[in-house]
């Protein structure tokens, strides 16, 4: 390794992209997180006839095993240990971007707190596949390729995805199918890029709107975050017909410590943010009892519009689970400002 290049870290925490299943024609049933990253990088450079991309030739590219997870096992000592890592690697001088593999249930939960965590003018790109690793016709090879070449790209910056040839931003990124190649959509928004025979095309307004989406929120310092042993626990409830306010109730009535007390509740509308008269009950109690309640859309596409007398806190437009993001950051940076006060 030559230590005055520049480097590429690329970050493996598990998931399809590193999964094996034991009859290869098979990508539906498989066993996620197995293959370790460096395997996974020396498959891509073998599957591309000229190895990796020539823009990387000037790039280090190196690798570390965060994690060896299935996604849908993703936690918050994980996104710790995560956002702690990026934060650190970013700092140095040599490392021009970050390259994280990742499974794509959570992807969008990952790619969205660290979009809102991480201080940086870097790129870090997540990537993912749908396929395991040892299908014949694996995606992952062909996406962490992509991922490399946007991250070598000098106008690349904050937290972006690559998957099936689009680049998303971490702001709007959705996972909206459950087996397809392009899982993901950014809804309404316009994609940040995407790949034709290999050829990288960027938006530069949707790279700008990014970095601004989500400034207004609070946000908390690496360190800040970093210290904090547990995160305020915050759940999402759904509306639906027939719903009511059991589930709240339950959660309200339920004796637990005072670490696992129910914070904040965002609830999952129907539409544009409806919500029955049985459940709307049951969130005002919730409130009226120190719990905030924020509401958003179980809709894939469109944000709440025209609620000018709200009595539930606003999303931002985000959709539940980033939602639910959102406000746990809220609710833990009220708490280390009551604790320094």
């Amino acid at each position: 390794m030559d230590i005055t290049k520049q480097q590429i870290v690329i970050l493996g925490t598990g998931g399809t992209i590193a999964g094996q299943a034991e009859n290869p024609k098979d990508s539906v049933n498989y066993t996620a997180a197995l293959v370790d990253i460096s395997e996974l990088l020396d498959t891509a450079k073998v599957k591309h006839r000229n190895g990796v991309e020539p823009a990387l030739n000037h790039c280090d590219l190196l690798t570390e095993q965060l994690v060896q997870i299935d996604s849908k096992d993703m936690t918050f000592d994980v996104w710790k240990r995560l956002l702690s890592r990026c934060q650190a690697l970013l700092n140095q001088e040599l490392v021009q971007a970050i390259v994280i593999t990742h499974g794509t249930d959570t992807l969008e939960e990952t790619a969205y707190f660290l979009h809102r965590m991480l201080r940086t003018e870097k790129p870090v790109i997540l990537t993912c596949a749908m396929r395991p690793a040892n299908a014949p016709d694996s995606d992952g090879p062909q996406n962490l390729r992509d991922a490399l070449t946007l991250a070598s790209n000098a106008q690349a910056r904050d937290v972006l995805v690559v998957c099936a040839g689009e680049v998303h931003g971490a702001q709007n990124i959705q996972k909206i199918h459950t087996t397809r190649l392009n899982a993901f959509s950014s809804g309404d928004a316009e994609l940040i890029g995407h790949f034709v025979d290999g050829i990288l095309n960027l938006s530069k307004n949707a790279l700008g709107s990014q970095a601004q989406d989500s400034r207004s929120l609070p946000l908390l310092s690496v360190k800040d975050f970093d210290s904090a042993e547990q995160h305020p626990r915050v759940e999402i409830i759904m509306n639906h017909a027939d719903a009511n306010g059991q589930i709240v109730n339950a959660l309200l009535e339920q004796k637990v410590t005072r670490q696992y007390k129910l914070r904040g509740i965002v609830v999952a509308g129907t539409g544009n943010g409806t919500i029955s008269a049985s459940l709307e009950s049951a969130l005002l109690r919730a409130q009226e009892s120190g719990v905030v309640v924020w509401r958003s859309t179980r809709c894939a596409f469109g944000q709440l519009e025209g609620r000018t007398n709200a009595v539930f806190g606003d999303s931002h437009g985000l959709p539940p689970v980033k939602a639910r993001i959102a406000l746990m950051l809220k609710l833990l940076q009220s708490d280390l400002i009551a604790m320094k006060s």
